[in-house]
């Protein structure tokens, strides 16, 4: 896959999500549970995969949350 999207926050859905990246792939995790995903920067870096983190789109609290009030 060129990309993958994970909200479950479980780390072996992570994990599995970027092992199935294709040469130069991203993944993008908006959601954290519990564990910590165990995923092979050997594999990233070979690769040319990446991982983003998403944190409420990745806005800027500040101004976002006022908004939605």
């Amino acid at each position: 896959a060129d990309y993958a999207l994970d909200t479950t926050g479980r780390p072996a859905v992570l994990a599995d999500a970027v092992s199935a990246l294709a040469v130069g792939g991203a993944a993008v995790a908006v959601g954290l549970g519990a564990g910590v995903p165990q995923i092979d920067l050997r594999d990233l870096v070979m690769r040319g995969k990446s991982v983003h983190g998403c944190l409420e789109g990745d806005s800027v609290p500040a101004v976002f949350i006022p908004q939605l009030l």
